[in-house]
């Protein structure tokens, strides 16, 4: 399964699928797919978690930016304000 929502859509940019969010999350697959559909919400842990890992995949390169100037300073305020980053679209 992609890691598309209609919730939180700027996260499938970062995950290709919904088992890379919830390893990064460290919840099951199930509960992050549930959480995509607006089912469950994320808990703080997790969301800290998933743009700690987003961050840190940024730096090594192993995710590439999309080029916009602020991008770095939004995933670092996505640790305090995840819902208001990762809510937008893509």
């Amino acid at each position: 399964m992609r890691a598309h929502s209609s919730v939180y859509p700027s996260l499938g940019r970062y995950f290709l699928t919904v088992q890379e969010l919830a390893d990064a999350g460290c919840m099951s697959r199930d509960r992050a797919w549930r959480c995509l559909k607006g089912e469950r919400e994320f808990k703080e842990t997790e969301k800290t978690a998933i743009a700690n890992n987003i961050i840190a995949r940024f730096y090594t390169g192993e995710i590439e930016g999309t080029g916009k100037a602020n991008e770095v300073e939004d995933l670092i305020k996505a640790r305090d304000n995840f819902d208001e980053i990762f809510r937008r679209t893509a």
